[in-house]
């Protein structure tokens, strides 16, 4: 008896979702729908991996479900949402979310925007307005150390954001 085909939440499911039978499975735009539903869904570990694989599909159709995550009120998403654009930052809007992000009032949103700059090598002038008002105003040295490092990898390339 064949198997049947797992569904887009099925692949999702447990500690390392199966994204490449997602891929070979599914269309884009299949993906992209089923992704989008449970990122809007109650389930709120179900849609933050939604959205950090939305950001692995490096598609610009991704970024309305972006949108909604980084304007959520929930942390969680937000900072998966930080976690899935990092791979989109070759898109405007997703840049402008990544800005977003970068200005929550949520010290984990902040961190996790700022790590998705330096991971992506992200150069772009008005995010690094943001982060050095940001290294202003921003009271922990944890924090104020991330900045730095993300500061100094937007001139030379890239750095260790753990």
């Amino acid at each position: 008896m064949p198997s049947k085909k797992k569904s887009i939440k099925e692949l999702l499911y447990g500690d390392k979702p199966n994204y490449s039978d997602m891929q070979m499975n599914y269309t884009e735009a299949d993906i992209i729908d089923s992704l989008t539903k449970l990122t809007n869904g109650k389930d709120t570990f179900m849609a933050s991996k939604a959205i950090y694989c939305l950001g692995m599909l490096n598609s610009e159709k991704a970024i309305p479900a972006l949108t909604f995550a980084t304007r959520s009120n929930d942390q969680v998403l937000k900072v998966a949402a930080a976690q899935a654009l990092k791979n989109l930052t070759h898109i405007p809007e997703a840049v402008n979310l990544i800005k977003m992000l970068l200005t929550d009032p949520d010290i984990g949103v902040r961190r996790f925007a700022l790590k998705a700059v330096g991971i992506s090598k992200l150069s772009d002038p008005q995010v690094q307005e943001i982060i050095k008002t940001l290294g202003g105003t921003e009271q922990s040295d944890k924090m104020k150390k991330l900045i730095q490092s993300v500061l100094d990898s937007m001139e030379d390339g890239g750095i260790d954001t753990r």
